[in-house]
């Protein structure tokens, strides 16, 4: 509006310089003919001034946004169900969609890892597994560092001036990666891995294989902490770790047994 006026107010004083004698003084040009041309140049300097409103481009939904992130990297079989599963509610968390495709997106990696551990696993027929222990722990562990990251990242993001509405609650974010590890086939792999570790420790002798065993109850618990993640970030943390240094000791010994 301001610029409106000011274009206004320099048209008149164009027009009234017209009354001037200097103007009167031009021979070849008439009065009349200056204000035509005035005229015609002040209208189209008043329409340039009027602002021009910026047509907004509608906002892509969260679901339709990250479902064409897991076609574009190769995961199409799981767009239609992303896009069904995070649909934006009233109500809704406002980044869940985004967990939802990190967990679909790093959980498919870990399948693929959990799948090679499991099926070396079986090829295996002999009863001394140690030998596949550090791939196997390898891979939990990458899984056991998903929650973990994750966890912490919910913790900060919760913490920020938007709040818990526009960010998911870590608990829900925890609850997202299960589900979507769940749904992607990493526990059935987990479960093979479990069984047949267990079967193998069961035939041997625990009193030839002592080390063995206390690798099968390490091994064990980390598996366990990769099905169900319990316990607040920092105790989390800690239970690792303290589970990985004396699985790293009881391997060593272990392996002098086979």
């Amino acid at each position: 509006m301001f610029r409106i006026k000011y274009c206004h107010a320099r048209l008149t004083q164009a027009l009234e310089c017209i009354n001037n004698e200097r103007f009167n003084k031009v021979n070849y040009l008439n009065k009349h003919s200056i204000i035509d041309i005035i005229s015609l140049l002040s209208l189209i300097f008043i329409i340039s001034c009027v602002p021009v409103e910026k047509q907004s481009v509608p906002e892509i939904p969260e679901n339709i946004k990250f479902s064409k992130k897991l076609e574009k990297f190769g995961l199409k079989e799981h767009a239609e169900y992303f896009i069904n599963e995070y649909k934006s509610g009233q109500f809704s968390k406002k980044d869940k969609a985004e967990w939802g495709y990190n967990a679909i997106y790093w959980g498919s990696f870990l399948y693929s890892d959990y799948r090679t551990v499991s099926n070396n696993l079986q090829n295996d027929l002999s009863l001394n597994y140690i030998q596949h222990i550090p791939n196997i722990s390898g891979v939990i562990n990458s899984h056991l560092g998903e929650y973990s990251k994750n966890w912490r990242k919910a913790i900060r993001k919760t913490s920020s001036e938007y709040g818990e509405w526009f960010y998911c609650d870590f608990s829900t974010v925890l609850a997202i990666y299960v589900k979507e590890f769940k749904r992607l086939g990493l526990f059935e792999k987990i479960d093979t891995i479990k069984q047949n570790i267990k079967y193998k420790t069961s035939e041997l002798d625990k009193a030839q294989y002592p080390m063995t065993y206390e690798v099968y109850g390490l091994i064990s618990q980390l598996i366990s902490l990769a099905e169900n993640p319990t316990g607040s970030l920092v105790t989390f943390n800690q239970t690792v770790n303290k589970l990985n240094n004396e699985l790293v000791k009881a391997l060593v010994l272990a392996e002098l047994e086979h």
